[in-house]
């Protein structure tokens, strides 16, 4: 069946404000909008995998039920980001007339914070010009990647990180859906690595799926290549035990034996650290340093350098960890 190989973030997006398990006050606010006839540009803004997208999407079956997309133009900031789109394509479609006398027309950008700045000011000047007759729904992860005269034309809302009730309800149906085995422990580990991004926990659910027979603790660890507590736990142990070098190696053990990735394998350092009672200065030299490191991984930064830099930063604070 093509149900089969369809990914689970879309074949279990909510497709109606009454399908969406969070933001209930959000919901609210723009219904009450659409129902006076009132309905203004807006700005959705908030970390990855909240539910902007699907917000909208919810928001334009409501407006024109299922054939919506006759009514929208949808555009994607990161693909379509230069002056010449908004010149072009933006300004001519809201520039056309409407045929469907009943609605208004309606125009979706998408990561619109990749836009640059320019493109930001064009766009703010057709939203003023043509606001009789189209109306613009704008969605980003970073709203100070907004310029402030196209934030003032909008309506904002910021939708803020799942819950981890809801998100655990999401993936309850999901798992009765799918006829899964799971364990409670493998469940809640995937809302803790999730962050309160609900389509990263869907895409964790069908992995961990697709690799095993049970989703527990262990498999999601494992499926995902998330360093063990345990791993962290000797390492901090070792700080103590043995020398700089024995330290070294035991990293590069993880990373080639395990997959770790460095990067995770700082979050993770940075988590068990804040279990620790350090004096606040020396923890904020600490994490000053840990942030050096992951900028320079991040930036393609040689990691066996990196490697030793961790490892020596954490064995020069080895009496307060």
């Amino acid at each position: 069946m093509i149900e089969d190989n369809i990914p689970w973030t879309e074949k279990y997006r909510p497709k109606h404000f009454d399908d969406i398990i969070s933001h209930k006050l959000i919901k609210d606010i723009i219904t009450k909008l659409i129902n006076n006839n009132t309905f203004h540009h807006l700005i959705l803004y908030g970390p990855p995998g909240i539910g902007k997208t699907t917000m909208m999407n919810s928001c334009l079956r409501y407006i024109y039920g299922e054939d919506y997309k006759l009514y929208i133009l949808e555009l994607n900031g990161s693909d379509d980001r230069g002056i010449n789109i908004v010149r072009d394509e933006i300004k001519n479609y809201a520039n056309s007339n409407n045929i469907y006398d009943k609605v208004f027309k309606l125009i979706i950008l998408d990561e619109v914070d990749s836009m640059t700045f320019d493109a930001q000011n064009a766009l703010k000047e057709i939203i003023e010009t043509y606001e009789y007759n189209t109306k613009f729904c704008l969605i980003c992860n970073f709203i100070n990647k907004i310029i402030y005269p196209l934030q003032s034309c909008c309506i904002m809302f910021r939708l803020p990180s799942i819950l981890k009730t809801d998100m655990k309800k999401y993936i309850l149906k999901i798992i009765n859906e799918e006829k899964l085995q799971y364990t409670n422990e493998g469940i809640n580990t995937i809302i803790k690595i999730s962050n309160g991004d609900l389509r990263k926990s869907c895409n964790t659910l069908q992995s961990v799926y697709l690799s095993c027979d049970i989703i527990n603790k262990k498999n999601v660890y494992d499926c995902l290549g998330i360093p063990k507590q345990s791993d962290i736990n000797i390492f901090f142990k070792n700080l103590k035990d043995k020398s700089l070098e024995k330290n070294i190696e035991y990293i590069k053990n993880l990373r080639i034996k395990n997959g770790y990735s460095l990067n995770e394998l700082i979050y993770y350092i940075n988590l068990k650290i804040s279990e620790f009672d350090i004096d606040n200065n020396k923890l904020i030299e600490i994490i000053i340093s840990l942030a050096k490191i992951e900028y320079n991984v991040s930036n393609l930064g040689t990691e066996k350098i990196q490697i030793y830099s961790l490892v020596a930063l954490l064995y020069k604070f080895k009496e307060y960890l």
